[in-house]
């Protein structure tokens, strides 16, 4: 089970086995400013397959040898990732993050959002993995915050884990 951290608006997250991926693996060469979208398969609640998109990116000074924050940022109902990538871009460029917005699947009058019970969890978790292998993340600064129906899924995300097998601070 991850070791998970909570902060009002931060979610850190800390799995125990990424020290044993992390160490030593040959990282991505990305082209700061290139965006790299990916494709997130995971089971929904029922046990459907189903898929997401998300889109990640590194800050301007990235490079490979280095560790790097990962801010995981959710949008709200209503919107999408690539809208919510621009928003962010500039903050996590200026702090020297790499940046990661997952696709909410559940549809909206306007765009996407996200819902509990659809396997939103379990996709995050996914996508936070298929980044890490491709860039040099430190595992102890690893935050998830949203927007509106993001920000829903990282505050359930944090009564989810309370104090006891993960610890919340």
């Amino acid at each position: 089970m991850p070791l998970i951290r909570y902060s009002i608006l931060f979610l850190r997250v800390w799995p125990l086995w990424t020290i044993v991926f992390g160490c030593g693996a040959n990282y991505e060469k990305i082209e700061p400013g290139t965006l790299t979208t990916i494709q997130v398969k995971f089971r929904g609640p029922e046990g459907s397959d189903q898929q997401t998109t998300c889109l990640y990116s590194v800050p301007n000074r990235y490079v490979p040898d280095e560790t790097w924050p990962l801010v995981v940022a959710l949008h709200g109902h209503g919107s999408n990732a690539a809208a919510f990538h621009d928003l962010w871009k500039s903050v996590t460029d200026s702090l020297g993050f790499v940046l990661l917005t997952p696709q909410g699947e559940n549809r909206a009058a306007e765009g996407l959002g996200w819902g509990w019970g659809n396997g939103a969890e379990r996709a995050i978790q996914i996508a936070i993995d298929i980044v890490r292998k491709a860039v040099n993340i430190d595992p102890a600064r690893i935050y998830l915050t949203g927007f509106s129906s993001g920000g829903a899924i990282t505050y359930m995300m944090g009564l989810k884990y309370p104090c006891g097998q993960e610890r919340v601070t």
